[in-house]
C-alpha cells in the first residue's frame, strides 16, 4: 500500500540529508503503529506525535542522538532534546556536517543538575576507562524529575509521545509509565556485535552455531574494559530498561551487522524482538562538500586539498582517552618516522565539565610541531577537529583510532580503513568486528598488548602497514567498497530520467523567484536525486519551493543492456510505470492546497498527464503542460501523425532532413506516450518549452497554429539552466574542484567534453574504442564514463565500464585528459573558457546547456528525441557536426571515427567556424534571459497569465 510520509528534507547545495530504508521503516512505524485503520493516504495531524530524545552525556553518545534527532525531525516530527545544560551546549558546539537550519524542528530542553566534582583525567590509571567522569554520569541521573515534568506538559498537547533514550538513561525516563500516551525505545550506542555478546555471555540461553561459536573465540573478554563502579551503573540501567522498552534502535546497518541484529531479535534483550538498524546516523556526503567552520579548520582542509589521494593518515583517539606525555612523544616520533603524511589530534580526555578550568597541554618533543609544519609532513590539531570532513576527504587514506563506535561508523561510512588501537569499554570488541569480520582494518596495538609500553616503532610500523603495504592497499580497497555499500544504503530506490527532473527543478526556481510558492511533487527518491544532482544555483534559491515526496510501489530493477538492438533505455520502463501511482497522493495534495489557495497552477511533464488528471475535481485548478523536448521535435512528432497543416517549401525541405522514428523508441514506450497524449489533450491550458524564440521561433509559431494542447498558448522560457557559469565556480565536491582546477590550467577552447547522459549504455568494447579514439585525436578531453542509470540507482553495484589496461593512469600522467567515473558538474564544464567542444548524445537538456554556453557539439544521437535534436543543431542552427550520423547507428564503434570527429570539431577550419557561430548564438541566448530580453519577457508573460485577477 502506498503511504505518503511527510518528509521535510534538510537542504543545502551539496550535503543532502539521507535517510536509510530502516530509518524510513521506523518513521512509518511511529506514524502508523496503532492506526492501521487509516485510509491509504490519510495522515495524522502534525501535532499528534512528538519525539523526546534523552542522550547519555559522553561525547560519542551525545553525537549519535543529536544526529538521530535531525534524521527524525526531517519527517516533520517535532523532536525534544533533553539534556543537562552543560552537555546540550557541548553537543551543539561540536556537531558538524549538517545544514545549520537542519535543527529548526528540534527543541532543546536544558536542565540544571547538582554540581559535581570535576577531576582531570588520569593518564597513568591501570584501566584506561575514564573513571574521572563518574561524578558527572551520576549527576545527570537527577534529570528524572525535570524529564517527568516535561513529559506531563507535552502530554497536554500531544496525542502520542515517543521517547528515545540512551541505554544508560533508562532510570531517568522510567516515569513515562504515568503518561498513558507515552512509549519508549531504547537506543544502543554500541555496535550490534557488542550488544549481542554483552547479553549472550551473561545469559548463554541461545545455542551458537559453529560459525558464531568460532567468532566468539575471537571476542576479547571484558577484563580491563570497565571499572567496577561503571559496571554497577550499567547493571542498574539494564534492570530498568528491560521493564519498559518497546524496541531498540542501533546506529548500524544491516549491510554491516545483519547476523547480529537477527540474533538480537531472537534474544529479545529489550523484552521485544523489535529492532531497527538505522545507521549511519552521521551525514555521509562529506566527499561532496566543505563545511569546516573555524579558520583553523579551513586551513586544515586547505592543507588536505594539497595532498595526494589516500596519502594522509588521520590519528585521533576520541574524547575519553588520556595519554601520558611520554606516550604522546612516542606516538609523535612514530608518526614522523613512518614517512607518511598525517593529521594528529592531540588533546587530553574531556573532563566532566569541559567548560570549567584549563585542560592539560600534552607535551610533544621540543620543536616537533614547527618541524613537521615546516617539512609539510603533518598537522597537529590541539583543539576540536572536523572529523567527518577529514574522513570524507579524498586525501585521507587511513584512520588510527580508539574504535569508539561513533568514530568507527564515521570511518566505515566514508570507506576509510582503520588502524585499531582500542582503549576501553566497547572499543576492543569493535576492533575485533572491524579487523576480523569486516576486514577493513589492522591492529595498531592489539588489546592483549594493552599493558605494554607505547613505542614509536610500533606506531611507525602500523602506519606503514596500513598506508603503503600490499596488505594495507587490499584493506583500503575493501573499506572503500564497504563504504560505498553503506552510503548507498541510506538512499531510497528508484530513479527518473535526469533531464526531465533537471528541467522542472530549474523551472521551479525560476518561477519561485517571482515570490510564488512552488510545490514540487515527486516520488521520494526522484526528488532526492534531482536535488542531489542539480547545480549552478544559489543554495537559497529553493527557499520558496516545497518538496512533496511520495512512496510508489516497488518495481523490478534490471541493469541497462548495452547490447540491445535499440539503445532506448527499456530497462527503465518498470520505474516509469511505478510513478503513475502518484495519481492518488497528488489528488489528495491538490485537495489540501485548495482549502487555503485561490488558484492552483499545475505544471506537469507531458509524460505525467494521467497523474494530474484529477485536477478537474478542484474548480480553482488549471494545468499547463511542460514539453521536455525541443519545439522542433514537438512539432514534427505531431505533424507526421496528423499532417493537417500544409507546409511551405522551406519547411518541406526541412522535413526531408528529419530522421524517422525507427529505432528511437520501443513499442512499450510508444504505448505509454500515446496514453499520456490522449490525457493531456483534454486538459491543458497551454504549453511550456525549455527553449528560446531566438532558437526556434518558426516551430513555436507552427505549434501555436496546430494547437496541439487544445490551445494556441505556448511560452518559450528557456534556457531553464543558469547561464552565469562563465563568471563563477560552484563545483561542490572535492573531485569536481580538482577537475575544474585541471581545466583552469588548459588553454582557451582546447578541451572537448565527452558525455552521453544518464540513459546511454556502451559495451566495454565500444568504450575501449572511444578511449583509444580520444587519445589518438591529440586533443585534451574530459570524458564521463558511467553506465546508464538503473531504475533504482541506489540498489546494487553499477557496472564498471572497462577501459584499456593502464589507460586512466596514462592519460593522467601525460596530462591529456581526465576520466570522470561519477557525476560531473556539466554546466560548469560547459561554461569554462577552456572548453571548446562537447561530444554529446543530444538529449535536449544537455543540448540547451551547450547552446546557452556557446559550445559547439559533436552529435552522437542514441534514441528518443536525440536524432531530431541532432538535426536541429547540425542542419538548422549550424552549431555542430556529426560524430556519428543517425543513419550509421548500427555500424561498429571505431576509434578512428571518434578521433576524426574530435579533430574536425576542435582544430579544423570548419570546426573553428562552427565554434564561432556557437559562441555568437550562445551570447544571444544568454542576453535573452536578462531583463528586457525575449526569454525574460516570455517568463513575465507566463507569470502574468497564472497570476491574473
Amino acid at each position: 500500500m502506498d503511504q505518503k510520509i511527510p518528509e521535510r528534507m534538510i537542504r543545502n547545495s551539496d550535503n543532502k540529508l539521507m535517510k536509510s530504508r530502516h530509518m524510513k521503516s521506523f518513521g512509518i512505524y511511529l506514524y502508523h503503529q496503532n492506526h492501521q485503520w487509516l485510509h491509504k493516504n490519510k495522515l495524522m495531524d502534525k501535532n499528534e506525535v512528538c519525539v523526546v530524545m534523552v542522550p547519555f552525556i559522553a561525547q560519542g553518545h551525545l553525537n549519535q542522538l543529536l544526529h538521530l534527532s535531525r534524521l527524525i525531525s526531517a519527517y516533520d516530527l517535532p523532536v525534544h532534546f533533553v539534556c543537562a545544560t552543560t552537555y546540550s551546549r557541548q553537543a551543539k558546539l561540536r556537531i558538524h556536517g549538517w545544514d545549520p537550519l537542519s535543527d529548526s524542528n528540534i527543541h532543546f530542553h536544558e536542565f540544571l543538575v547538582p554540581s559535581f566534582p570535576n577531576p582531570p583525567p588520569n593518564p597513568n590509571a591501570a584501566i584506561r576507562f575514564p573513571a574521572h567522569l563518574m561524578p558527572s554520569f551520576k549527576a545527570v541521573m537527577h534529570l528524572r524529575d525535570p524529564f517527568a515534568k516535561l513529559l506531563s506538559d507535552l502530554s497536554i498537547t500531544t496525542k502520542r509521545i515517543v521517547i528515545i533514550h540512551d541505554y544508560l538513561m533508562s532510570s531517568v525516563v522510567q516515569d513515562f509509565v504515568t503518561v498513558p500516551t507515552a512509549e519508549v525505545y531504547m537506543f544502543q550506542s554500541c555496535s550490534a556485535f557488542c550488544a549481542f555478546w554483552y547479553h549472550w555471555e551473561v545469559t548463554q540461553t541461545l545455542s551458537l552455531d559453529a560459525e558464531t561459536e568460532s567468532i566468539w573465540k575471537k571476542v576479547p573478554s571484558l577484563e580491563g574494559c570497565f571499572t567496577d563502579e561503571f559496571l554497577e551503573l550499567m547493571d542498574s540501567e539494564d534492570s530498568s530498561f528491560k521493564k519498559i522498552s518497546s524496541g531498540t534502535l542501533y546506529d548500524t546497518s544491516k549491510v554491516l551487522e545483519e547476523k547480529f541484529l537477527e540474533l538480537l531479535k531472537i534474544e529479545e534483550i529489550s523484552g521485544t524482538s523489535k529492532n531497527w538498524a538505522i545507521g549511519p546516523f552521521n551525514p555521509v556526503g562529506f566527499t561532496e562538500r566543505k563545511d569546516s567552520g573555524t579558520e583553523s579548520n579551513r586551513l586544515l582542509i586547505n592543507w588536505l586539498d594539497k595532498q595526494k589521494a589516500n596519502s594522509v593518515i588521520y590519528v585521533s583517539f576520541g574524547t575519553t582517552v588520556s595519554f601520558t606525555d611520554e606516550e604522546a612523544k612516542e606516538i609523535a616520533i612514530g608518526l614522523e618516522e613512518s614517512g607518511q603524511k598525517f593529521i594528529w589530534v592531540v588533546r587530553d580526555a574531556d573532563k566532566g565539565n569541559i567548560f570549567a578550568g584549563e585542560d592539560r597541554r600534552i607535551e610533544l618533543p621540543e620543536g616537533y610541531e614547527e618541524r613537521i609544519e615546516r617539512r609539510g609532513v603533518g598537522v597537529v590539531v590541539r583543539g576540536w577537529a572536523p572529523q567527518i570532513e577529514i574522513l570524507g576527504h579524498p586525501s585521507t587514506g587511513g584512520f588510527m583510532s580508539h574504535c569508539g563506535w561513533n568514530s568507527s561508523m564515521e570511518a566505515i561510512s566514508m570507506g576509510i580503513p582503520i588502524a585499531a588501537w582500542p582503549m576501553h569499554a566497547d572499543q576492543p570488541r569493535n576492533a575485533t568486528l572491524i579487523t576480523e569480520l569486516l576486514g577493513t582494518g589492522i591492529y595498531a596495538r592489539e588489546w592483549a598488548r594493552r599493558d605494554e609500553k607505547v613505542a614509536a616503532s610500533m606506531v611507525a610500523e602500523a602506519v606503514r602497514r596500513l598506508m603503503v603495504s600490499e596488505e594495507g592497499c587490499g584493506i583500503r580497497k575493501k573499506a572503500a567498497e564497504l563504504g560505498g555499500v553503506v552510503r548507498r544504503s541510506v538512499e531510497d530506490g528508484g530513479v527518473m530520467p535526469q533531464g526531465h527532473l533537471n528541467q522542472l527543478l530549474h523551472l521551479s526556481r525560476l518561477i519561485s523567484a517571482y515570490d510564488l510558492p512552488v510545490h514540487f511533487v515527486c516520488a521520494t527518491t526522484y526528488s532526492r536525486q534531482a536535488k542531489l544532482r542539480i547545480h549552478g544555483w544559489d543554495p537559497l534559491s529553493d527557499s520558496n519551493i516545497h518538496f512533496h515526496e511520495f512512496l510508489v510501489p516497488s518495481f523490478p530493477n534490471p541493469p541497462p543492456n548495452p547490447n540491445a538492438a535499440i539503445r532506448f533505455p527499456a530497462h527503465l520502463m518498470p520505474s516509469f510505470k511505478a510513478v503513475m501511482h502518484l495519481r492518488d497522493p497528488f489528488a489528495k495534495l491538490l485537495s489540501d492546497l485548495s482549502i487555503t489557495t485561490k488558484r492552483i497552477v499545475i505544471i506537469h511533464d507531458y509524460l505525467m498527464s494521467s497523474v494530474v488528471q484529477d485536477f478537474v475535481t478542484v474548480p480553482t485548478a488549471e494545468v499547463y503542460m511542460f514539453q521536455s523536448c525541443s519545439a522542433f521535435c514537438a512539432f514534427w512528432y505531431h505533424w507526421e501523425v496528423t499532417q493537417t497543416l500544409s507546409l511551405d517549401a522551406e519547411t518541406e525541405s526541412i522535413w526531408k532532413k528529419v530522421p524517422s522514428l525507427e529505432g528511437c523508441f520501443t513499442d512499450e514506450f510508444l504505448e505509454l506516450m500515446d496514453s499520456e497524449d490522449s490525457s493531456f489533450k483534454k486538459i491543458s491550458s497551454g504549453t511550456l518549452y525549455d527553449t528560446s524564440k531566438v532558437l526556434e521561433e518558426k516551430f513555436l509559431e507552427l505549434l501555436k497554429i496546430e494547437e496541439i494542447s487544445g490551445t494556441s498558448k505556448n511560452w518559450a522560457i528557456g534556457p531553464f539552466n543558469p547561464v552565469g557559469f562563465t563568471e563563477r565556480k560552484d563545483s561542490g565536491t572535492e573531485s569536481n574542484r580538482l577537475l575544474i582546477n585541471w581545466l583552469d590550467k588548459q588553454k582557451a577552447n582546447s578541451v572537448i567534453y565527452v558525455s552521453f547522459g544518464t540513459t546511454v549504455s556502451f559495451t566495454d568494447e565500444e568504450a575501449k574504442e572511444i578511449a583509444i579514439g580520444l587519445e589518438e585525436s591529440g586533443q585534451k578531453f574530459i570524458w564521463v564514463v558511467r553506465d546508464a542509470d538503473k531504475g533504482n540507482i541506489f540498489a546494487g553495484e553499477d557496472r564498471r565500464i572497462e577501459l584499456p589496461e593502464g589507460y586512466e593512469e596514462r592519460i593522467e600522467r601525460r596530462g591529456v585528459g581526465v576520466v570522470v567515473r561519477g557525476w560531473a558538474p556539466q554546466i560548469e564544464i560547459l561554461g569554462h573558457p577552456s572548453t571548446g567542444g562537447f561530444m554529446s548524445h543530444c538529449g535536449w537538456n544537455s543540448s540547451m546547456e551547450a547552446i546557452s554556453m556557446g559550445i559547439p557539439i559533436a552529435a552522437w544521437p542514441m534514441h528518443a528525441d536525440q536524432p531530431r535534436n541532432a538535426t536541429l543543431i547540425t542542419e538548422l542552427l549550424g552549431t555542430g557536426i556529426y560524430a556519428r550520423e543517425w543513419a550509421r547507428r548500427d555500424e561498429k564503434v571505431a576509434a578512428s571515427m571518434v578521433a576524426e570527429a574530435v579533430r574536425r570539431l576542435m582544430v579544423s577550419e570548419e570546426g573553428c567556424g562552427i565554434r564561432k557561430k556557437a559562441a555568437e548564438l550562445g551570447g544571444v541566448v544568454r542576453r535573452s534571459v536578462e531583463d528586457g530580453g525575449v526569454m525574460r519577457k516570455e517568463l513575465d508573460a507566463f507569470v502574468a497569465e497564472i497570476t491574473r485577477p
